[in-house]
């Protein structure tokens, strides 16, 4: 039991590490590059007159969907070297419990999607739907998200396709949209 525990000291250790660690060293490039596509999309929603105008709060969750989509393609992409990595592991959970660092990443991957969960929910048609038609919405693209980036990392070589980490992103975004639900009270 002392051996679990302290594993799981240990994971929570290394999430927090890499967690603040990333946050300080892409946000900033992140912020940039949010502020770019915000301004991108201000224009061609005024030139186009799409639903008739823009409004403050619905710029500013784009804004926060841009900072956190560049941020997780700089942490899961775009840090690592060309030919870093360029293997596929379809082997699900086979590490669990072997390592303090694979739990880690696990926890890691859960966290990553987490934000995706709830933003997803406030800029999708209709404020996302209700019930099981958001958790359906909201897993499918979180699914969708996590594909993309393992099929680059493998097209690129900058990591490896695993399925743990589609596994762990979905669950990641649902999780966050039951959070959204939660606290919403709907």
């Amino acid at each position: 039991m002392t051996q679990v525990f302290n594993a799981i000291i240990t994971a929570a250790y290394y999430t927090y590490h890499d967690v603040i660690r990333y946050v300080i060293q892409y946000l900033p490039i992140a912020v940039i590059f949010g502020g770019l596509f915000c301004v991108a999309y201000a224009i061609i929603k005024k030139i186009t007159w799409l639903d008739g105008g823009l409004r403050g709060s619905e710029l500013f969750r784009m804004f926060i969907l841009a900072v956190y989509g560049v941020a997780v393609a700089f942490i899961t992409i775009l840090n690592r070297a060309p030919g870093s990595e360029d293997a596929v592991d379809l082997q699900f959970l086979v590490g669990i419990g072997l390592t303090t660092s694979y739990l880690a990443e696990l926890i890691e991957n859960v966290l990553l999607f987490m934000p995706l969960g709830v933003m997803l929910p406030t800029v999708l048609p209709r404020r996302g739907g209700k019930g099981i038609f958001r958790f359906i919405c909201v897993g499918g693209l979180g699914f969708i998200g996590s594909l993309a980036i393992e099929v680059t990392q493998l097209i690129t070589s900058r990591g490896m396709f695993q399925v743990d980490d589609l596994v762990m992103n979905t669950l990641g975004a649902l999780a966050g949209c039951m959070l959204y639900t939660l606290v919403r009270g709907e």
